[in-house]
């Protein structure tokens, strides 16, 4: 395929995983195969599946060429195979089950153009379901989405996943600067990529909505580890925590902090340490959470600042809930106790402060177990009072 007369810098290679989607895969080829800015390769790489997906790419002849592989090794390792052989400096990965829309290699593309020191853009999608029996596409809308500044954008990363690989357009050579795909994940393989596409380089954005982004109930994971679409928020927490023990253990604490110098004072290391610790809480890793918002009330009585308060109310909003939280005593006991610690006050107002839409939240949709047990987590925070599930309170709940 050619670009015309594009130059070779901004030659761009498509990449699209797939195992066991044949159902979906042509609509996601074809998506491609439409951009206002022709593509100047297509690689489809097969996970080894048994479902016709060969027969469906051959009738691309050579628009597409298929790679597939003799066994089934995970996604991770089917996207290092594909940017290995791609021939072109920008890499563009497109899931299988989802579409481009018409301009976004166009969009995106001319974002890199544009900024030659961006190491790769980005841009919005929104989530569809096809009706069963009428395959009529029903748009459900964006979804979780940060618009946040080129220097922010990792410690917005950090926080939820909201810029996906198809609205991804990356330069090769930053793929080749931070190292291959984890082939240890199963799940989130992109997200941990995205942090240190993040960490290693600006990128250029735009709000436009680039890429839809399909919801279905089919199976998820490789041949070894497959699982229904039921239990995939458990699997992507569990995948997200094993990213996250290592981000916590690896990266300096002005990561947190954007612009900030390596040796931070005093007041910038309490903010970096609320901005881990509230990147922790929306991961579940409680302990390492409270570890962050103690050692930041060690330093120093003064009151949080606007910023520091707006950080803590993020802490309950990931797409996790706080279903979690309110099961778990140990995690309930260490949050009112930070909050009738010495300083802490300011602290878990800010924490009560993000509970609000919680209790908002779950009393309109009938759990009204779920909303007196967030208030009465809310209230204690808010106060400084121990946090009791007593009797009363869970009658009153049912």
């Amino acid at each position: 395929m050619s670009g015309g007369s594009m130059g070779s810098m901004d030659r761009t290679t498509v990449v699209i995983p797939t195992y066991e989607r044949a159902a979906y895969l042509r609509a996601a080829i074809d998506s491609v195969l439409a951009q206002t800015r022709p593509v100047d390769e297509i690689l489809v790489v097969d996970d080894a599946s048994t479902d016709g997906t060969d027969a469906v790419v051959a009738t691309y002849g050579d628009r597409v060429t298929y790679l597939r592989k003799d066994a089934n090794t995970g996604k991770s390792a089917s996207l290092n195979l594909a940017i290995a052989r791609a021939a072109h400096p920008l890499i563009w990965i497109v899931d299988d089950d989802d579409l481009a829309r018409p301009d976004a290699h166009e969009r995106l593309a001319g974002l890199l153009a544009a900024d030659p020191d961006a190491g790769f853009a980005y841009g919005r999608h929104e989530r569809f379901v096809e009706e069963p029996g009428t395959g009529a596409r029903r748009m459900l809308g964006t979804g979780y989405w940060r618009a946040a500044a080129p220097d922010d954008f990792l410690v917005a990363t950090l926080e939820d996943f909201f810029a996906h690989q198809p609205g991804m357009l990356v330069r090769k050579s930053l793929y080749e600067t931070v190292g291959p795909f984890d082939t240890r994940l199963t799940r989130s393989q992109d997200y941990e990529m995205a942090i240190r596409l993040a960490r290693a380089a600006r990128p250029a954005v735009t709000e436009a909505v680039v890429f839809d982004q399909r919801v279905h109930d089919g199976a998820r994971g490789s041949q070894t580890d497959r699982f229904e679409a039921g239990s995939a928020q458990r699997r992507w927490l569990e995948a997200d925590q094993r990213i996250f023990r290592e981000v916590y253990r690896s990266f300096p604490l002005s990561a947190y902090l954007p612009g900030a110098p390596a040796d931070l004072d005093a007041a910038q290391t309490r903010r970096a340490l609320i901005q881990r610790g509230v990147i922790m809480a929306r991961k579940r890793l409680w302990r390492e959470a409270t570890r962050d918002f103690r050692a930041a009330l060690r330093l120093g009585r003064s009151p949080l600042s606007s910023e520091e308060r707006a950080i803590l109310a993020r802490a309950f909003g990931s797409k996790y809930g706080v279903a979690d939280v309110l099961e778990d005593a140990g995690a309930r006991r260490s949050l009112a106790a930070l909050a009738r610690s010495r300083g802490g006050a300011g602290l878990g107002a800010g924490l009560a402060r993000g509970l609000r839409w919680r209790v908002r939240e779950a009393a309109t949709g009938g759990r009204l177990r779920e909303a007196a047990l967030t208030l009465s987590l809310m209230l204690a925070l808010a106060s400084g009072a121990a946090v009791a599930f007593g009797p009363a309170l869970l009658r009153r709940a049912r």
